[in-house]
């Protein structure tokens, strides 16, 4: 009963079945104003993000 107030007015996406599970994904096409956002790209050898007023975010991931 808690998980469907969580879900309510929100559609089943396409279903996924694993070995040992089935993912049930949920969406919702609820509008969300934001102020602020990163665009992220990850590769083998870093992470790199955008920000308007921080303008390109490079994280190195060659010492993981």
């Amino acid at each position: 009963m808690w998980f469907e107030r969580r879900v309510r007015g929100w559609g089943v996406s396409e279903v996924i079945i694993k070995d040992d599970r089935v993912v049930i994904p949920f969406k919702s096409s609820k509008e969300i104003k934001v102020r602020r956002f990163i665009g992220w790209d990850s590769n083998e050898l870093s992470l790199d993000g955008y920000e308007p007023s921080i303008e390109f975010i490079h994280v190195d991931l060659k010492p993981l």
